[in-house]
């Protein structure tokens, strides 16, 4: 748990520096820069000229505003505090051109702002030359649509709402056809067309530590690349025959509609809502045509669909740490990618197989490692089970968690989203969901401390907790002032 000491340490150490440091002051709300911050003064330029040990950027604008990106992602290399007035005041949006946040190393801390509206997308892989049986290359990944957390990074996010940030992993390449022969030589076979690539994060990508406290994330999405087409057979000479088709290339894996977690990062997620994210892996390529007299000449077999992992959150094998506290993940989906089709075959050669589709795991979670859990619920749900079976959550002794179907393991309390809480407006700044009267979450957490034993004396939205005689399960705490019998 030590991760998590250091993140709440850095928290606070930043949180202290917004009140008691002289901030400098963003002024405008354009996106020129690098500027000295002197008359006029961007969110670029703060960034540009703040001291890399820990000063704090505050907001001067009128409000409510939008800083709108037009230079590309900020990139944040220092220790610095970006205290904003409040998500309903203040957003940042990139306008789906660019990443918003790009934290490379040092001490961050992002409060009180929304942070919307980011895109990030892989490079395509390149096709081989016709005529040469070459295969072609695979896309590139792409993750974090709206926020970057770098391998040497410590990232505080609280009170923020996250929301309508992609990611989307580059195609894969077109194999090119196979060689002509000559008249005595065959055909050659046509190259295999490359993988698709990965789509990590549709709003965080985690390599360093990242704190989730307070905060929402929704609309969300990780998009993975499709297969490349396999190759045509080539041509045999007079008395040759034709080569077969190449295989398709297979479609890449989509993890974390939300938020991806990897290898050695740590997450530390707190009085958070996590819903409507989707992950969607890509489709498997076309295996190449084949034309001969001959039945044993064939058509490519079709590329795989690529799996889906996670509509909410995934976290790799061998991630440092995984806590979610008192919050509420619902209403993820996953989409899996369909078999490529198998390349024709005509004039006697056969057509190649379908490649097979891919998997969902997970509507909600996968965590290939393990994932701690206390007074958290898990609902809302598609054709997959909210938890991946491969999932570990580890559970304080008497702890107490929901979920909507019994997949995620060691939870207690279970019962549908509609039976649970109130549906939300999406397009509310800050979306957290409200318990519905009598819900089994109220009062339903063992007690109102978290994994370290610390208070949790707030919600999400900053109501008090507890309101009636224990802390409710969720990222909102039900405040109806007659629930204890007096109606």
């Amino acid at each position: 748990m030590l991760s998590k000491y250091f993140a709440c340490s850095a928290l606070l150490f930043a949180y202290g520096s917004s009140v008691q440091a002289t901030p400098i002051l963003v002024n405008s709300t354009g996106d020129a820069g690098p500027g000295n911050c002197t008359s006029i003064c961007t969110l670029r330029d703060a960034l540009t000229g703040a001291a890399p040990s820990g000063d704090t950027i505050g907001f001067a604008l009128s409000l409510p505003n939008t800083i709108t990106l037009s230079q590309g992602e900020l990139v944040i290399g220092k220790s610095v505090t970006v205290q904003g007035p409040g998500a309903a005041q203040l957003a940042i949006s990139a306008g789906t051109t660019s990443r918003v946040l790009n934290v490379s190393s040092g001490s961050v801390a992002v409060i009180g702002l929304t942070v919307r509206d980011g895109s990030v997308t892989g490079g395509n892989g390149s096709s081989g030359t016709a005529h040469t049986g070459q295969s072609g290359t695979g896309g590139t990944n792409a993750g974090g649509g709206c926020i970057n957390v770098g391998s040497l990074a410590v990232l505080t996010v609280r009170q923020v709402d996250l929301r309508n940030c992609s990611a989307r992993g580059g195609s894969g390449g077109d194999a090119g056809s196979g060689t002509d022969g000559d008249s005595f030589t065959n055909g050659g076979n046509g190259g295999s067309g490359a993988a698709g690539a990965q789509g990590n994060g549709g709003a965080i990508s985690v390599s360093g530590s990242l704190t989730l406290i307070d905060s929402s994330v929704t609309n969300a999405a990780s998009y993975a690349g499709v297969g490349g087409h396999g190759g045509d057979g080539g041509v045999g000479g007079f008395f040759a025959h034709n080569g077969n088709g190449g295989v398709g290339g297979p479609g890449g894996h989509a993890r974390g509609g939300a938020i991806f977690v990897d290898t050695g990062a740590s997450l530390w997620i707190e009085n958070t809502t996590i819903a409507s994210d989707h992950a969607d892996a890509g489709n498997g390529g076309t295996g190449g045509a084949a034309t001969s007299s001959l039945t044993s000449i064939h058509g490519g077999v079709g590329g795989s669909g690529g799996n889906a992992y996670a509509g909410l959150v995934y976290v790799a094998a061998s991630a440092a740490l995984a806590d979610l506290e008192f919050s509420t993940l619902a209403n993820g989906s996953l989409t899996l990618g369909n078999g490529g089709q198998g390349g024709i075959g005509s004039g006697g050669a056969q057509s190649g197989l379908a490649g097979v589709n891919g998997s969902r795991f997970g509507n909600a979670v996968s965590v290939q490692t393990s994932i701690n859990a206390l007074s958290s619920a898990v609902v809302g749900g598609g054709p997959a089970t909210l938890c991946d079976p491969s999932t570990a959550f580890t559970v304080p002794v008497g702890a107490a968690n929901l979920d909507e179907d019994s997949s995620c393991t060691g939870f207690t309390q279970h019962g549908t989203f509609a039976q649970l809480f109130l549906p939300a407006n999406l397009s509310t700044v800050w979306i957290g969901y409200v318990p519905v009267y009598h819900s089994a979450v109220i009062d339903a957490a063992a007690n109102c401390n978290d994994l370290n034993g610390q208070p949790v004396s707030a919600d999400q939205h900053g109501t008090p907790r507890p309101q009636g005689s224990q802390c409710d399960i969720g990222a909102i705490e039900a405040d109806y002032i007659f629930f204890d019998g007096f109606e």
